[in-house]
């Protein structure tokens, strides 16, 4: 690791105690989004339609009931509206623990967002992602874990989301998310038609405790997926028209 990445994620790092989280925590393990969620996803989806002009592909993959963890890419702040706006069911997120500021109110709580604490190792957000999918809730894990500010492959692999996938069995559904608004360089007009691809799930047979080895060996496998449908060309708007019309 490089003198400048250390000190990058030092200064990431957040140094509140995990007792802080502990009433979100809660609350993601007994209580479902609603109306802020709604409120959000219709936002989200106004301006992912209406600005990013977006479509999606393959939003039938994602399974209408029982648990499922979308693994999409993450290179933009618009990245968890374009997630939402092509499915039906409600998703909830993993989300940097800087957003949980106050323990008596936050907008990301009551909308489905669980915190993970920056610069650890985490089990307390590992325990409420497991409890949605006992529960047959859908969460969201980007799979590089954080933002990409570059846009660059390739990037570290997010173990908690092979973890996760190895030690619940819940099926995962790759998501490549295309030309989201800040992928571009500024001289590129970035608002053209982002496309958002949801791939055909897929499982991991289910172990009690999931290895290091293992972990690393399911998060490159995932990576390299979502890699792959990162790759694919982008869908001329006409074609979508013809061909996802009941998307």
């Amino acid at each position: 690791m490089s003198t400048a990445t250390a000190a990058r994620l030092r200064r990431q790092r957040d140094d509140r105690s995990a007792e802080h989280f502990t009433p979100f925590h809660e609350r993601s393990r007994t209580r479902e989004p609603k109306l802020a969620y709604d409120l959000y996803k219709c936002a989200a989806s106004l301006v992912a339609l209406t600005v990013l002009r977006a479509y999606s592909i393959g939003s039938d993959n994602v399974p209408q009931s029982g648990p499922v963890i979308l693994a999409p890419t993450h290179r933009s702040s618009t990245d968890h509206g374009l997630v939402m706006a092509f499915i039906s069911r409600r998703v909830r997120f993993m989300g940097k623990s800087e957003l949980f500021v106050s323990t008596r109110w936050c907008f990301w709580s009551h909308m489905g967002v669980f915190p993970v604490r920056r610069g650890h190792r985490d089990e307390e957000a590992i325990i409420t992602a497991k409890t949605i999918l006992d529960q047959e809730g859908a969460i969201v894990v980007y799979c590089e874990g954080t933002r990409s500010r570059d846009g660059r492959w390739p990037v570290q692999p997010h173990l908690g989301l092979a973890r996760l996938a190895l030690e619940t069995g819940a099926p995962i559904v790759p998501v490549a998310i295309r030309r989201s608004s800040f992928e571009f360089p500024s001289r590129v007009r970035p608002l053209s038609h982002a496309v958002v691809e949801y791939g055909a799930p897929f499982r991991y047979e289910q172990v009690e405790v999931a290895s290091r080895h293992q972990q690393w060996a399911v998060a490159s496998e995932i990576m390299h997926e979502i890699q792959a449908m990162q790759a694919r060309p982008n869908r001329r708007w006409h074609r979508r028209v013809a061909q996802h019309r009941t998307v």
